[in-house]
């Protein structure tokens, strides 16, 4: 469809274009000039003169499209000297701009320490199986799983809540043992580890990280992360300066002297990371670590397990969401206790270093322990002092009472109890079963014996007054003589 213009309309079309771009440009000018400056310097409104007007497109014949981009580029220079002189006007702390980070410098303060981790640990399970007897059923937990981790691999275990997921982090990490199978740590059996040796590993070669925290309630963040380290026998200024730098790691600094139990979701599962990487892990067992975080939270925790793989950590994580089973290299399937790998991966082949010996808690801290725990909490303290006072006191009187009976039992005052009589029988092998008068006789002249007298058997049968008679064959004790009643 084809439009006729008259000659004359287009040049009068194009003449108001222009001028519309030249009033635009006019009062972007006028409005550029007039900066009102806040409250707290001054109260009036301060004209700042433009050094070098910009000039503004005469009305040329020229096409349109060349004004209008000149208009824009006045219009954006207008701007930037207004913000300069509004930056000259202000006081330094309003215009002082804040620096953004660089991601290299914000890496280079989160780097806290170069010993964050241990020695790397590699793991082998070996057709491990896990039973639970109950009683009226049994539960079999894993079948036959076998199972490679190379040291500094990380590894996702995926699978709907009740496939084994746990139970096989409990084997990983010296927890459980299996019924039959063999997991193997660093090329050491667990199974075959002493108590000692197998407390070592769990509290110096691996962490684990616990979807319900496990944090102690009544102490702070920093009490919380320092526990492990006394426990491995750390000096008490190491203890304090690693539990500070691993709370800052995870952006706790500034609560680290808050109780555990005031702490938030996520700041609770923080302090856990900490106090896991406490004691230089190489291996980290992460149970479910983001089922109880929201979506901020959990990516964080994720992206310090990746950091700490980066660093050379082995990480095992379980969980159920297949999008957290993305950040792994390697991921793991568990279906009714049986492990099946989803796809290749990324397997390593690093070698297992050998491991150094580790810390052990010395008797100075046990008893520094002992003496903080009793002092945390006050009056539970001294109900539990009170009642033990009252339980030793009440058996030390029992005690008294019984000795200071048999003391008085044994006086010369009871003595005419009869407490100090002896029986003596004959033989067995003796003919009668009662001594004969030259026995008693002979018995009653020895030393320290007062009197002697023997027992009387009575056979026959008895009558009564009715007539009724009965046969007896009994043994009747005699008495003392009666010169020996009064004693």
């Amino acid at each position: 469809m084809a439009t006729a213009v008259r000659p004359g309309e287009e040049e009068k079309g194009r003449k108001g274009r222009r001028s519309r771009a030249r009033a635009r440009a006019e009062a972007l000018a006028d409005s550029a000039v007039t900066i009102p400056i806040a409250e707290a310097l001054t109260d009036s409104v301060v004209t700042i003169p433009i050094v070098e007007a910009v000039p503004v497109a005469p009305a040329v014949d020229e096409p349109s499209e060349s004004r209008l981009a000149a208009a824009v580029r006045a219009r954006r220079e207008r701007k930037q000297a207004a913000a300069v002189a509004a930056a000259a006007l202000a006081p330094a702390a309003i215009r002082a701009p804040v620096p953004e980070r660089e991601p290299e410098a914000e890496a280079a303060e989160t780097e806290p320490f170069h010993d964050l981790l241990g020695q790397a640990i590699g793991l082998r399970l070996d057709a491990v199986t896990r039973d639970f007897d109950t009683g009226d059923m049994k539960v079999v937990a894993l079948r036959e799983v076998s199972l490679e981790i190379g040291p500094g691999e990380f590894v996702a275990v995926i699978g709907p809540s009740g496939c084994g997921k746990t139970t096989l982090l409990s084997m990983m990490g010296g927890l459980d043992q299996p019924t039959t199978g063999q997991v193997y740590a660093a090329g050491v059996a667990l199974d075959q580890l002493n108590d000692e040796a197998l407390a070592d590993y769990r509290l110096q070669r691996v962490s684990t990280i616990f979807q319900t925290f496990n944090l102690m309630p009544g102490m702070s963040a920093e009490e919380n992360v320092i526990l492990p380290l006394t426990l491995a026998g750390v000096e008490p200024e190491e203890r304090r300066f690693r539990a500070r730098r691993l709370l800052a790691l995870v952006g706790l600094e500034r609560r680290s002297r808050m109780r555990a139990s005031r702490l938030s979701g996520g700041e609770q599962q923080k302090v856990a990371v900490a106090r896991a990487l406490a004691n230089r892990p190489g291996l980290v067992l992460a149970d479910e670590p983001t089922g109880s975080l929201d979506s901020v939270a959990g990516e964080r925790v994720l992206d310090l397990l990746r950091d700490l793989n980066r660093r050379g950590a082995t990480v095992v994580l379980v969980t159920h969401d297949p999008e957290v089973a993305r950040h792994a290299q390697r991921a793991v399937r568990m279906v009714d206790g049986r492990a099946f790998e989803l796809g290749s991966g990324t397997r390593n082949v690093r070698m297992q270093d050998p491991l150094l010996p580790a810390q052990r808690l010395h008797w100075r801290d046990t008893l520094r322990l002992g003496l903080l725990s009793a002092g945390r909490r006050p009056l539970r303290t001294f109900l539990t002092t009170a009642g033990v006072a009252i339980g030793i006191a009440a058996m030390s009187l029992i005690v008294a009472l019984s000795g200071g009976l048999d003391y008085a039992l044994a006086a010369p005052a009871f003595a005419h109890a009869k407490t100090d009589v002896i029986a003596v029988r004959p033989a067995s092998d003796s003919t009668s079963a009662a001594f004969d008068a030259q026995s008693l006789y002979t018995m009653a002249s020895l030393p320290h014996v007062q009197s002697a007298w023997g027992q009387v058997s009575v056979n026959g049968s008895f009558g009564g007054p009715d007539g009724n008679t009965g046969g007896a064959n009994d043994l009747l004790i005699a008495l003392a003589p009666r010169a020996q009643w009064d004693g």
